[in-house]
């Protein structure tokens, strides 16, 4: 029964007294793990495969009885802990018998007293892969190629395979044979050896000066010496004849040289008292200049009286500068506002002139309404008066013709005659006089309605003209208001125009400086190829660039193969106070055969130095600029304030130095990635970003190492 496994090697459990099954759990056929017993059938599982069940069906494995029901027996578990069994490595030759819950503990491989001596373990050394029986492990641990090992010549310590196959082809100690006589020396002193000890070494005659031109091996040269003695007498005898001559030829030149010299003499004695004279001019020339820098130290200290002066109306005239700026914004907005409600005021007066246009035209139409309503009344009414005069001029003649009766009685009824065309006459025009009043009566009221609407229209009428009157002079108000605060913004520009033309060249400088970094800012958006190549051109050209300053770098390649360094142009930082600064750039390989691009900054000696506090406590940060795009660029921080840094490297510049030590970062970049990208190397140079700041002042002007 497979229990476990250590590097291929499979571990079976074998009990001593106890059959293997009654250990054994029927689901995963393994000995059983915090053993569960069920209801049912009282059989034992492991608690976590009978779980599984529980989630899946909920029956018995073995009766198939549901639910499944039991608790854990800790009594169970504690007689098959107690149990004896065999080492698992027992086919191997181990005989340890044991409880089982100490055969974990003889099996592993980190038991160092006791342990079972067949379990396959690692070898020691970490690169080696080999796995051998434990009592096997030592013997081979001490002849490993990956042990550790010193040089016996140097004492360098590595790897076996290393020292023996490397190290000792390099080696300064190691025996060497000699070239010309196969004795062993180090290879340090092989050198001074064929120079100055083998004897098998060709070397010159020493009369070679003289003319011998023999070459002989060391050992022989003593031989070579005795055997042409009288040849080198004879070149010595015949050097010495030429070196007489020699001799003769240099007193003459040396008796011709004595001529010369008394004539120099002569001279010198004339230059002497020429020099004498100048001294003496020199002297008056040296009191005139004293008493010309007098003169000019006082006029310096004049000088810097009237600058500060000037310093302080400038500071004046920028604060006034800007408060007059505010009022132009403020007068600005105030324009803005107030020609909102011009505009309001306009749109206003629009609405109600076109509705006081409605309503005259509504008012015309009434008035002729009323007055074709008029004229009908009017001919109605003569309408009627017509047919009243008729009908009297009928009742008359009706009256006349019946004789008896009065014209009442006959409209009454109570005297009638048999002619019935005279009755429906009669009838007729009682029913038309009726139709005519009624008619006239609707006409009265229309009329009476019209002439209420009229008079309600002409109220409204009186009301609307108030209204555009108090509107035009709320208009013309309003214009005279926005003409005098035109006025004044006329007059404040033409004080901030006659400001302007009074500022210094430090106020004209800031407002170029102003306009240009709005310029280079639409131009990084819109060409970052050409800001690049602007900004890196005016950081040389500026007498301070102060930070952030973008820097150019050429001859990458050169670096690179010529392990050279590249120093950026000097800049200053921002923040409390300007420190000059300058960026180290080199290509450095690292134990690992790596090879990476490392950047350091150094503190150089400023002009602003006496002014500061030191140490230096800030911050630099460089970043790798991508030429291609805006995007996607290298940034590192090269400098913290909570660096621990010393004296050396961000104390005060001493006096007989220019800079101080470096200080910054060793993997900035590999050159790997730096190479990889193609963006950041183009025609071989490189742009940094240089954000340095000053955040803090040191306690005193005296650097304290911290």
């Amino acid at each position: 029964m497979a229990e476990g496994y250590v590097q291929g090697q499979n571990f079976e459990t074998r009990f001593v007294d106890v059959p293997l099954k009654e250990f054994d759990c029927p689901i995963c056929l393994e000995i059983l793990k915090n053993p569960f017993a069920i209801e049912c059938c009282h059989h034992y599982f492991c608690n976590a495969c009978i779980n599984r069940v529980k989630q899946t069906k909920n029956e018995c494995p073995l009766c198939k009885a549901q639910p499944i029901k039991g608790v854990l027996d800790k009594q169970f578990k504690q007689a098959i802990n107690e149990a004896t069994v065999y080492c698992s490595l027992r086919s191997a030759g181990c005989k340890w018998t044991g409880r089982y819950d100490a055969l974990k503990n003889h099996l592993s491989r980190g038991q160092q007293n006791g342990q079972c001596i067949h379990v396959m373990v690692n070898c020691p050394h970490k690169k080696c892969d080999m796995t051998l029986p434990r009592h096997q492990i030592k013997n081979h641990a001490k002849g490993c190629k990956f042990r550790p090992f010193s040089c016996p010549h140097c004492g360098h310590k590595g790897i076996y395979t290393e020292v023996v196959e490397i190290h000792y082809q390099v080696c300064t100690q190691y025996p060497v044979p000699c070239p010309n006589c196969s004795k062993k020396i180090k290879y340090s002193e092989l050198q001074h050896h064929l120079d100055t000890a083998c004897p098998n070494t060709m070397v010159c005659c020493p009369f070679l000066d003289l003319g011998c031109k023999t070459k002989t091996k060391r050992s022989r040269l003593s031989i070579h010496i005795d055997s042409n003695s009288g040849q080198h007498r004879l070149l010595v005898s015949s050097t010495i004849s030429e070196l007489q001559k020699e001799n003769k030829s240099q007193k003459e030149s040396q008796s011709n040289l004595l001529g010369t010299t008394s004539k120099l003499e002569a001279k010198v004695s004339t230059l002497e008292t020429k020099c004498n004279e100048l001294e003496g001019n020199l002297f008056s020339m040296l009191h005139v200049h004293e008493e010309n820098e007098a003169k000019r130290s006082k006029a310096v200290t004049e000088l810097c009286e009237k600058n500060t002066i000037l310093e302080s109306s400038l500071s004046t005239l920028s604060s006034q500068h800007a408060q007059l700026r505010d009022d132009l914004s403020a007068t600005c907005k105030e324009n803005k506002q107030l020609k909102g409600t011009v505009s309001a005021l306009e749109s206003k007066c629009a609405s109600l002139q076109s509705q006081f246009d409605k309503l005259k035209n509504q008012l015309t139409n009434n008035t002729r309404q009323a007055t074709s309503v008029e004229s009908r009344m009017k001919n109605l009414y003569d309408n009627c008066a017509a047919k009243m005069i008729l009908i009297e001029e009928q009742l008359e003649q009706m009256t006349n013709t019946n004789g008896g009766g009065s014209c009442q009685e006959y409209i009454d009824g109570e005297h009638y005659s048999d002619d019935d065309d005279y009755y429906q006459s009669n009838s007729y025009h009682e029913n038309s006089l009726q139709d005519v009043e009624e008619e006239n009566a609707e006409l009265r009221a229309s009329l009476s309605a019209l002439e209420a609407k009229y008079s309600s229209l002409e109220g409204k009428f009186s009301n609307v003209q108030d209204h555009l009157i108090t509107l035009d002079e709320e208009v013309a108000s309003a214009k005279q208001t926005v003409l005098q605060l035109l006025q004044g913004l006329e007059a404040k520009m033409v004080s901030l125009q006659s400001h302007t033309k009074e500022r210094s060249q430090h106020t004209d400088i800031d407002y170029w400086m102003y306009g240009y970094k709005l310029m280079a800012k639409s131009m990084e958006t819109s060409n970052w190829r050409l800001y690049l190549t602007t900004m890196a051109e005016t950081a040389t050209q500026l007498p301070e660039p102060v930070s952030p300053v973008i820097l150019k770098l050429e001859g990458y390649k050169k670096v690179k193969e010529n392990n050279t360094a590249l120093l950026t142009s000097p800049f200053f930082t921002t923040g409390v106070g300007k420190y000059k600064f300058q960026l180290n750039v080199a290509i450095v390989s690292d134990p690992g055969h790596s090879r990476y691009m490392c950047v350091y900054a150094a503190l150089l000696k400023g002009e602003y130095d006496s002014l500061l506090s030191w140490p230096f406590v800030g911050s630099i940060y460089v970043t790798l600029l991508n030429q291609v795009e805006n995007d996607h660029h290298h940034k590192m921080a090269i400098w913290l304030p909570n660096s621990s840094t010393g004296k050396e490297v961000a104390g005060r510049v001493p006096s007989n130095y220019n800079n101080n030590q470096l200080w910054g970062q060793r993997q900035f970049i590999s050159v790997r990635e730096l190479e990889k990208t193609k963006q950041y190397i183009i025609n071989d140079s490189l742009y940094f970003k240089v954000e340095a700041t000053a955040t803090k002042t040191g306690n005193s002007k005296d650097c304290i190492i911290s």
